[in-house]
């Protein structure tokens, strides 16, 4: 392989060029005050990005408003959030190769604004019968039972994030108060939460039975000791969603819908908006609103069509 080829991912090598100005920004990034969940995530749409300049051998330095419009427009087929989460992370990455005198174009000027669309789409969710389905379809036989019953519960139960299950470890488990402390990898802010009977018990019983008996401090982690990537648990999720043979050909069938499914859930037994915003984790009610869409889809679908009177 030739000494000009670098690799930033397993799946594709960069040119030097290229390497070198990811590793930078990445290192620029760093320092800012950003959690490491979004430092990746940027990183992640930044990668994506030099793989098809990379691929296409346009010249960076050269770099056009049109090619990036181009770029922009290759991506139509992903949703409107990730279009609006990539161009954004686009624009602050234009701004700094111009700042670095990298590129003679500005990012503030090519996307001088970017449509918020936080708001636009209802959130795929499962009722309480079909979360249980999941759950029992997770059957004893299966290899990595006691592990998958966990972090479905974990998912159902509390709504985690993946990321902040990924990252749960022995001492955030409170076992005298029947407690988990998630200090959450989006906000950094610490949401402590209660395990109910079923979800303690799936926990001792991993942990004292399945899990690798490796001296680490994460709960979920694979012979090697290493922890699960987030693809993995999207898989596990997905995997027993499809064993449940619920009709789910129009919603999403990963962790983040457990997360809907919950607030769902919580609203439809008359709790307020501040209560799933707590149970969430969200910094602000501004995020939690969006659930309120998922009770007027039903206020709608139940709708009666008021008769005509007559005389």
């Amino acid at each position: 392989m030739s000494q000009n080829i670098f690799f930033v991912t397993k799946n594709y090598s960069y040119s030097k060029k290229i390497y070198t100005i990811y590793n930078n920004y990445k290192m620029y990034i760093s320092k800012l005050n950003l959690s490491t969940d979004t430092q990746e995530w940027r990183l992640k749409h930044i990668r994506d990005f030099l793989k098809v300049i990379d691929k296409s051998n346009i010249d960076l330095k050269k770099l056009t408003a049109e090619e990036v419009y181009d770029y922009i427009m290759s991506i139509q087929a992903l949703s409107a959030k990730t279009r609006e989460h990539r161009a954004v992370c686009i624009r602050m990455f234009l701004n700094y190769l111009s700042e670095n005198n990298l590129i003679k174009i500005d990012g503030k000027k090519i996307f001088p604004k970017i449509k918020t669309i936080k708001e636009s789409v209802i959130p795929s969710y499962y009722t309480n019968d079909e979360i249980s389905k999941i759950i029992f379809s997770i059957k004893k036989r299966n290899k990595n039972y006691k592990r998958d019953l966990c972090i479905l519960l974990l998912f159902s139960k509390l709504g985690l994030r993946t990321r902040d299950v990924r990252n749960i470890k022995l001492k955030n488990i409170n076992w005298q108060t029947n407690e988990i402390q998630i200090v959450q990898s989006k906000t950094n802010w610490i949401n402590v939460l209660p395990m109910d009977k079923d979800l303690r018990y799936a926990i001792l019983d991993y942990l004292k039975n399945e899990r690798p008996k490796i001296d680490t401090k994460y709960i979920f982690i694979n012979e090697s000791g290493n922890r699960y990537n987030d693809h993995k648990f999207y898989n596990i999720v997905s995997k027993y969603i499809k064993k449940s043979n619920i009709n789910s050909s129009e919603r999403r069938k990963g962790p983040h819908s457990m997360r809907h499914s919950l607030a769902k859930s919580v609203l439809d037994d008359n709790n307020g908006i501040n209560t799933v915003s707590n149970l969430l984790g969200h910094t602000s009610t501004k995020s939690t609103k969006l659930y309120l869409k998922l009770k007027f889809k039903e206020l709608k679908k139940i709708s009666l069509e008021v008769p005509s009177c007559k005389n």
